[in-house]
This record gives C-alpha cells, structure tokens and sequence, in this order.
C-alpha cells in the first residue's frame, strides 16, 4: 500500500488514526497522533477512508478525525530513565493452569536526550545475527525494533550498537551490550515482584569526543616485521600494481563469508594477516599512504592494528583520529 507525507493513516494494531510526518527509511514511518509523534512500520498502516464511508454508512452523522480527538496525557519518561540512550525490553506472557509463561521480549530503543541520533543496531544470539536496522531517533521518542523469544533472551544475546550525533558526526560511539541469561533471570523476576512493565539497560549517557592520535615513529623502535629481500628481477611490479588498494577494510564480514562460524581467535588471526599484507603490497609498490579501516568496536582490533604499525619498519607513522567517511573507525597510514 502507497503513501504519501501528510496522507491520514490508520495504525492497525491501535486502532488509532494519525497523519504521516516523514519516512523514517522503506519500512518505517514517523506518524503524528494530536500532539505525539511515534514510529510504525508501513505493514502496520492503511488507508482510512473505507472506514469512514462504513462509519457514515451506518448513520453517523459526524465523523471525528484523530487532531479532533483529545490525546492522552503524555507519560514524562524523564521521571523514570536518567539522561541518555537505553534498551527497553517489554517481557510477552500467556496464562497458563497456574501461573504466566514468558514468551518473547519487544525491543525497543529509547533516547532520553535532547539530541538527535542516527543509530546502527544488530542483534546476534548465539554469534548469528538476529536483527538489523539503521535509522534516526529524535529526542525523546523511542522506536520498537523487534521481538526476542525466550529461549533466545535466556541464551546470552549481544546488541552491537554505533551511535553518531546527528549535528556533531565527531561525537559517536561504538560498542556492545550482552544480555546474560543470570541477569535476565534477575531482571523477569524484580519486574514481576515490583509489577513494573519492563527492565533496561543503559547503551551511553553522554559521548565524549575523541583525542586526535597522531604517532610518530621513531627508527630505533620499528624493529619489527624484516623486509624479505627478493631478486628484483623476480618481483612481478606490474601485477602488484592492479592488487595495490589505498584503503583496506579489516571487518570480517568483507573478508570471509561464513565468518559467523569462526571463533574471535580466528577471526582476529584472519583480519591481522589481511593487515599485513596490505602494509606489505603498500611498501612494495611505494605507495605514500593506506587506510586501515578497523571500526570501533571493543578497541581489541584497533590496539592489534596499531602494535603491528609501532613494529613495522618501513611505517614512517599513523594518525588516528575522525574522518567524515569512517568516523573514528580508521588509522591512516604513512610509509618511509
């Protein structure tokens, strides 16, 4: 079903209508109900007007559009959640004989702060991705991103989370939360004991912006890996000049395909080898500088990459620090 901005909208799952604001990306939509804007996916909305022929069909002589309608008091959510960005997770039950069984978590995300974030989230459980999605989140509003069985919440499930300030692209974060089954136990049964609806966990309360790191290598100390001396009437320069690349990116779902079935030992072996080769065709066909893309993640990769840079002799030094293309996600790299 086609909309279009500012075409009224029936929520399905509400039984509310509301007026279309913005699309948020190609499922979800930013809809406006009197004074309070939420988002809905696009499966969720249809076209009122059938209903409202039926509704006047049946006689009533005034139809009552939803800006007509009084809204409900806004809930001030500031009064239960400190400043900043949060994971909701509203616990699903059915009545059994005796008691409720759990079935599933809705997930949700909410951004307590007075500013605007674009937000890149995915969820694995079990090291196999579940869920993701990329979309913007205005201040104060919260966004449902997908449900979580129990079995699945009970199993260790890890969020991947970056965050970037949308009018500041230097103010960003990148890490990870993981849910374990011995806290989500602990969560269910506070929530039950104090009748509360939901748990959650803090992703960030404010972001720092980052030093610039800019390192310079002195001889005495690049000392590391020894330059394999070769007949240069064996080295192939022409062939190493279609491989050479300016920048590499070590993520590992761009260098393995089934990279989900690897364990983190292997995958870092992987990324580390994929890093000095590139440092290697780099010096051996006198490029000037190469960018090592490394994310941000737990740093672990970053510290790997920079430790192999202090040991690498022709590295004449590297900067780390925001780049609008890879944010604090890359290590510039310059050779002797």
């Amino acid at each position: 079903m086609k909309f279009s901005v500012g075409d009224p909208v029936y929520i399905k799952s509400t039984g509310e209508e509301g007026r279309l604001i913005e699309f948020v990306n190609h499922e979800i939509a930013l809809i406006r109900t009197g004074n309070q804007d939420f988002h809905v996916y696009l499966e969720d909305l249809e076209h009122p007007y059938l209903r409202w022929f039926l509704n006047k069909s049946k006689g009533n002589s005034t139809v009552k559009f939803v800006d007509q309608i009084r809204p409900e008091k806004q809930v001030d959510r500031s009064n239960q959640l400190e400043p900043g960005l949060y994971l909701v997770f509203f616990p699903q039950f059915k009545p059994d004989a005796w008691d409720e069984e759990m079935t599933h978590l809705k997930v949700y995300f909410y951004n307590e702060t007075s500013e605007t974030y674009k937000i890149r989230y995915n969820s694995f459980v079990r090291q196999q991705a579940v869920f993701s999605l990329t979309f913007d989140l205005r201040t104060h509003t919260e966004l449902y991103l997908h449900d979580i069985s129990f079995e699945e919440a009970a199993s260790n499930p890890v969020f991947q989370i970056n965050v970037v300030q949308t009018n500041n692209h230097k103010l960003d974060w990148d890490g990870q939360i993981g849910l374990k089954a011995k806290r989500f136990f602990q969560f269910v049964h506070q929530i039950r004991h104090e009748n509360k609806p939901s748990f959650h966990l803090l992703v960030i309360d404010k972001i720092a912006p980052r030093e610039v790191k800019e390192v310079i290598l002195p001889q005495h100390i690049r000392i590391g890996t020894q330059e394999t001396k070769q007949d240069p009437s064996h080295f192939d320069f022409k062939n190493a000049l279609k491989k050479t690349k300016y920048e590499v990116d070590l993520h590992i779902e761009k260098l393995v395909k089934d990279f989900h079935k690897l364990d983190t030992a292997t995958i870092l072996d992987i990324q580390m080898r994929e890093c000095q080769n590139a440092l290697e065709l780099a010096s051996a066909t006198h490029q000037r500088s190469l960018v090592l893309i490394h994310g941000i993640g737990n740093g672990k990769l970053r510290e790997k990459v920079h430790s192999l840079l202090n040991q690498t002799k022709y590295v004449k030094r590297y900067v780390y620090d925001f780049d609008s293309r890879y944010g604090y996600g890359a290590t510039e790299v310059f050779f002797s």
